[in-house]
């Protein structure tokens, strides 16, 4: 066991006696709502669009790929403004 593991790792470690682990089933079933897609048409602004673009290049990463990931975030809250992760981190750091 190693020493040196922050507190949310020695929580995660503190819990893994209840791992259970998920049946092939289960996997196969998530792994195919994950991967069902739909396509799309959306117009949107060409100086919006480069901007995109760029930064999904920064990335590694298509354009759509960037624009679905941020949907994706959105639709389940888990896309998070910069200022309320500054905020939050103040917080922390205040503890």
């Amino acid at each position: 066991m190693a020493r040196n593991l922050d507190r949310n790792e020695r929580r995660i470690e503190a819990s893994i006696h209840k791992y259970v682990p998920v049946s092939d089933e289960e996997k196969k079933r998530v792994l195919a709502k994950a991967t069902k897609t739909k396509t799309v048409s959306l117009r949107l602004n060409e100086t919006v669009l480069e901007s995109i673009r760029r930064k999904a290049a920064a990335e590694g990463l298509s354009y759509q790929t960037l624009i679905s990931s941020v949907l994706y975030k959105y639709s389940t809250d888990r896309l998070v403004e910069e200022d309320k992760i500054r905020k939050a981190v103040e917080l922390i750091r205040h503890r």
